[in-house]
């Protein structure tokens, strides 16, 4: 034992095989199916057994049980849905929404910090925040239409930042296909409630909710009709969720886990790193911090959690398809070889792209439990998984203590580390209860 207890009930593992997913019920530790969106039709005689795509930060939440892709409604082939879904708007804040604070990525990781200027709050180098870093597209607003409703300016119109936020911020499977349609008219920016294009700037806070019903308007007049009850606002400001209730639009407070306590008298008002991909859900009603329970100041939690342990499968869940990001946007293709299913480059999915760190499991300790073998023990790729897919604020400490010792592979019901390699399906739950014991 490393001295870290952690209950069973705190125990997460995450997979895009179903058969592995109700075992885990005998052992009391939860489990969750992942790539549910986007299924196999070609390996195991196309029974869609296994994922495509890999996991979406999205997928990655801190529910208690053992819930299937079909448990939880969300499984369908090759991303395809069974069902005609009516058209949603998700519409998003710019500064502490899509950005974090200026540069800094020590406090906020998941971020990334761009060459260009962004004079927001003092202004400093533009910094995406987990969110925009890991795309929009990795969450359920890639089948949505999209839109930003800002107080702010950016950086102004015309400017690198703003072109930039435009370009490669706003991108999402269905808006991609809606802009291509005529993007010189509909890529551009609007002004207030001067709404001719899903872009405003200048929405004063507290009326925001004007703009976004102008904009779900705006669409309409071009033949994309979006009910009230299907739009999405997302903002970081905790005087901007309320008022939504009004116009009967969904709205939702992020950027809860960091806030800004020089900004506003310390208030914590605003964000301070940013929405992160799994704050992004398709939840009706509107929900500040403080009411869905995860309003914390500058990351620290006003109470004391218990330990926590992710454990993840490696082929189809850390990973995608070899080489497809075509159908897999939020994917990223490595320079090295992943001898799985068939063999290709390595492909990160959309979670492992964005970063453990920009979900709730960056508290938590991390594992994984694999019936593959990566490119095996040694390899580059098996090396880049534990170096720097297996990082998250708890776990990046708690490895630190004994490098050489922790960061290891174990094999089988062998565990001598959080890595295990070669336990087959059906059969993971053990593995998983070993990483548990053995912490």
């Amino acid at each position: 034992s490393q001295g870290v207890q952690i209950q069973s009930g705190e125990v997460y593992f995450f997979d895009d095989c179903t058969e592995n997913i109700p075992p885990f019920q005998e052992k009391g530790l939860n489990s969750r199916g992942v790539s549910c969106a986007s299924r196999d039709l070609e390996l195991y005689g196309g029974s869609g057994m296994v994922g495509y795509c890999g996991a979406r930060p999205e997928e990655i939440v801190k529910d208690k049980g053992n819930v299937g892709c079909h448990d939880n409604g969300h499984a369908h082939m090759d991303g395809q849905q069974d069902h005609q879904e009516p058209a949603c708007l998700c519409v998003f804040d710019i500064d502490r929404t899509l950005t974090g604070k200026q540069g800094d990525t020590e406090h906020c990781p998941g971020n990334v910090v761009k060459d260009m200027y962004d004079d927001a709050y003092g202004g400093g180098k533009a910094t995406l925040s987990a969110l925009a870093a890991a795309g929009i597209s990795s969450t359920f607003c890639n089948d949505c239409y999209l839109g930003i409703t800002s107080a702010g300016t950016g950086n102004g119109v015309g400017s690198p930042w703003n072109n930039y936020l435009l370009d490669d911020v706003m991108r999402g499977a269905v808006h991609d296909q809606f802009i291509q349609r005529n993007p010189a008219s509909y890529k551009t920016w609007s002004q207030g409630t001067d709404v001719h294009s899903p872009y405003v700037l200048g929405q004063g806070n507290k009326i925001k909710q004007n703009a976004v019903e102008l904009i779900r308007e705006w669409y309409g007049s071009q033949g994309v009709q979006i009910q009230s009850g299907e739009v999405y606002f997302f903002d970081d400001c905790t005087e901007n969720i309320p008022p939504f209730q009004e116009k009967g639009l969904n709205s939702r407070g992020v950027s809860c886990a960091s806030r800004d306590l020089e900004l506003y008298g310390g208030s914590g008002m605003v964000g301070y790193c940013g929405a992160r991909p799994e704050e992004i859900v398709k939840d009706k009603g509107n929900v500040g911090c403080h009411d869905n329970g995860h309003a914390h100041m500058d990351g620290q939690q006003d109470h004391q959690e218990p330990a926590c342990l992710c454990v993840f499968d490696i082929d189809r869940t850390l990973t995608g398809k070899q080489g497809d990001t075509e159908h897999c946007p939020g994917n990223v293709v490595k320079d090295m070889y992943d001898d799985a299913y068939g063999g290709g480059k390595a492909t990160l999915s959309a979670l492992a792209a964005a970063g453990i760190s920009s979900t709730f499991c960056n508290d938590c300790y991390l594992g994984i439990t694999s019936a593959g073998t990566g490119n095996g023990v040694g390899s580059p790729w098996n090396n880049y998984l534990l170096d720097d897919v297996m990082r998250g604020a708890v776990h990046d400490q708690f490895i630190q203590r004994n490098p050489a010792s922790y960061k290891t592979w174990s094999q089988g019901t062998d565990v001598h580390s959080p890595y295990v390699l070669g336990q087959g399906n059906k059969i993971k739950q053990n593995a998983v209860e070993l990483i548990r014991e053995w912490y």
